[in-house]
């Protein structure tokens, strides 16, 4: 449950601009009209690592009205089940990239993981798309997010909870 609320709160401090505006605000400048911002409801959430924890957070996006779609390293017609019961959608993770406003990442660090999301993934996601990370560090390249974050191309912001190197 705390990661999915974490999870939120990112998703809505990016969504809502808040350390934009609150910036703002201790500058002296009320941007009330300038931030605007987005809502969650009917937004597409896509879950990378759609195990327990991932799921909890799939399963609040429902409630907040969200299509979401999740993805597992092995796919079955039982995980797919158990996901469906919930309200989360099986998908491979192309389309979760591809389709998803919000990608929300859920897996451990491992080989197969490492640098999940690079310089080639950014450019296949959404366009304005935003990158959560609740994972571990070394599943997002953070060279190459920084990258496509300057270059304010295809992903518009990113929360990460963990970092490659953590002091």
């Amino acid at each position: 449950q705390a990661v999915a609320e974490m999870a939120f709160a990112l998703m809505l401090a990016l969504s809502r601009r808040l350390l934009e505006a609150d910036r703002s605000m201790r500058e002296g400048r009320w941007a009330k009209y300038e931030l605007y911002g987005t809502l969650l409801s009917g937004k597409v959430l896509g879950i990378v690592g759609a195990g327990n924890t991932g799921s909890r957070g799939g399963e609040v996006g429902v409630t907040w009205g969200m299509e979401v779609l999740g993805c597992v390293e092995h796919p079955s017609a039982e995980r797919a089940n158990v996901l469906g019961e919930k309200g989360i959608r099986l998908a491979d993770f192309e389309e979760v990239i591809s389709r998803a406003d919000y990608v929300s990442v859920h897996v451990p660090y491992k080989e197969s993981t490492h640098y999940l999301f690079n310089a080639e993934v950014f450019s296949r996601m959404k366009p304005g798309s935003f990158l959560i990370n609740l994972g571990r560090g070394g599943v997002v390249d953070e060279h190459a997010l920084y990258d496509v974050l300057t270059a304010g191309d295809t992903v518009r912001g990113a929360g990460l909870d963990v970092h490659e190197v953590e002091h």
